[in-house]
């Protein structure tokens, strides 16, 4: 696994991830594979509860352990939480992965995520 050299890129592409989490289960919303040659700048991550009640959501770095942004954020009802944006940006190197779960069951929550993939 290597740190690409983001100084003198090749190409950096727009990315976008739309999706709604479930229940006790993890999605893998970017993945950069350990040998992409690639950097994933996570410019924003949204939440938007579409349910009449609070909802519950976490969402990390998963890198071998689990580092958290949102550990078991409660989302009021019918509202949307901005986790990261781009004053925050963060980057997923080789073989790193932005992963996210509902914590409160029967709930809805989408999510999306904002990024740039940057080639060496």
């Amino acid at each position: 696994m290597a740190n690409p050299n983001i100084v003198n890129v090749s190409a950096i592409y727009g990315g976008r991830f739309t999706g709604s989490p479930s229940f006790g289960t993890t999605t893998t919303m970017v993945s950069n594979s350990s040998s992409s040659g690639m950097i994933y700048k996570i410019n924003t991550v949204t939440v938007a509860n579409r349910s009449a009640t609070d909802s519950g959501v976490s969402v990390w770095i998963y890198n071998g352990a689990d580092y958290y942004i949102a550990y078991e954020l409660a989302v009021p009802p019918n509202a949307s939480l901005v986790i990261l944006d781009k004053n925050s940006s963060l980057y997923l190197i080789e073989g790193d992965s932005l992963r996210a779960t509902l914590t409160t069951n029967g709930n809805a929550i989408d999510i999306i995520v904002s990024y740039d993939t940057i080639n060496d």
